[in-house]
């Protein structure tokens, strides 16, 4: 039962997904070896007008799901909890990660980006 709302809370996270860009076309799931039995993917990717919309789920540890969405078009991230017990969805964080993608480093350890480049251009 758990299952099966989780598998339902998706599919209406996936529809709400579809109908919020105007004259979006309709998701089309692509879960590659989804008609085996039991087969769960971390993975699915959906086409959204001219880019890609990846969704990645993860069991956490109290048994709810986190489903991260990645526009590939716009360059932001959605982080979603779904609750076991009931299905529940909650945005968790949004986030554009155009900028963070231009940084070289950040929080980063040694060697750093700059001194293997330097390393290299020594060459």
């Amino acid at each position: 039962m758990r299952t099966a709302l989780i598998g339902l809370a998706l599919v209406m996270l996936g529809v709400v997904l579809g109908w919020s860009g105007a004259g979006a076309r309709p998701l089309e799931a692509q879960t590659p070896g989804a008609s085996r039995q039991g087969s769960h993917h971390p993975a699915a990717q959906w086409g959204h007008q001219g880019g890609d919309l990846i969704a990645l789920s993860h069991r956490l540890e109290n048994g709810d799901l986190q489903v991260v969405l990645v526009d590939g078009q716009t360059r932001v991230m959605s982080v979603y909890h779904v609750t076991a017990a009931d299905g529940a969805i909650t945005l968790k964080s949004v986030r554009n990660v155009r900028w963070d993608l231009l940084m070289e480093e950040y929080n980063g350890a040694k060697p750093y980006p700059r001194e293997i480049r330097a390393l290299l251009d020594r060459r």
